[in-house]
C-alpha cells in the first residue's frame, strides 16, 4: 500500500533561493565571450537581489536566461 505525504512532509521539500535564477544568470556570463562586460553586471544584480528583502528582487532583465525577470507586486492603496 502506498504511503501518502502528510501536509507536513510536502513542507519539508527544499525550495529554490528566491534568487536562484540570478546566481545561473551570473555563471553563465562566466562563460560568455566579454567578460568584463557581462561579468560585473550580472553580479551586481545577483548581489542585489541576495541582499533584498523577499518581495523586493531586482526587476532588471536576465542577460542570458531567456525567462522573464520578477515582477513587483505593488501594493494596492484604499482611499476610504
Amino acid at each position: 500500500m502506498p504511503t501518502q505525504e502528510t501536509n507536513e512532509e510536502q513542507q519539508q521539500l527544499p525550495k529554490a533561493h528566491r534568487c536562484n535564477d540570478r546566481l545561473e544568470d551570473f555563471v553563465q556570463a562566466l562563460f560568455e565571450d566579454d567578460f568584463t562586460k557581462n561579468v560585473p553586471a550580472t553580479w551586481k544584480l545577483f548581489w542585489r537581489c541576495y541582499k533584498s528583502n523577499p518581495g523586493e528582487e531586482p526587476t532588471e532583465p536576465f542577460l542570458f536566461l531567456k525567462i522573464e525577470p520578477p515582477v513587483r507586486q505593488e501594493k494596492v492603496m484604499d482611499s476610504d
